[in-house]
């Protein structure tokens, strides 16, 4: 005589072990999909915040030179900048950006030193930027640059600024 197989518990462990399969595969999916849209996001943005070529080239006429973040929230960007392709001179910004809500804002810009007071060889270069102290001491934080020079110690007296509710103000 044969015997009866009870076969009823077995369909329901299957049918659950094939959606968890299924539903693992979709979250893996949309991670995936969520971290290339997420890189292509953070691209757009830094295209965005610095339209021109932030390496160092011959055409290059804009060259982001060295960076600094405070708490996570505001970001302190040195800026290198030549007037034409072939030019050597060069005029250095410090741009302020804020972090609200997610999004990195411009709220502030100081020329360092003067317009055209730079050679853009040196700034660009490696050692270019001496010194980029970034420090916050409420109620505002605080900025030091230092620039490479053709002096004999190499490097510029320190440019101070202070940052007061995303504003850069000389010091």
């Amino acid at each position: 005589m044969a015997r009866q197989v009870d076969t009823s518990g077995a369909l329901p462990a299957v049918a659950r072990r094939v959606r968890r399969r299924r539903v693992l595969r979709a979250v893996e999916k949309g991670s995936l999909i969520a971290v290339v849209l997420v890189g292509t996001l953070l691209g757009i943005v830094e295209m965005r915040l610095f339209t021109s070529s932030n390496t160092a080239g011959e055409g290059a006429t804009r060259t982001r030179i060295a960076s600094a973040t405070i708490a996570g929230d505001l970001e302190v960007v040195l800026i290198a900048e030549r007037a034409s392709a072939g030019g050597v001179e060069a005029t250095v910004h410090a741009i302020v950006l804020t972090n609200r809500d997610g999004r990195w804002r411009v709220t502030g810009d100081a020329l360092v030193g003067s317009r055209d007071g730079w050679r853009w060889d040196r700034s660009i270069a490696p050692g270019g930027v001496c010194r980029l102290v970034a420090a916050d001491a409420p109620p505002s934080a605080y900025i030091e640059v230092s620039l490479a020079t053709d002096e004999t110690d190499g490097c510029s007296a320190p440019f101070l600024f202070a940052v007061e509710r995303g504003r850069v103000v000389s010091r």
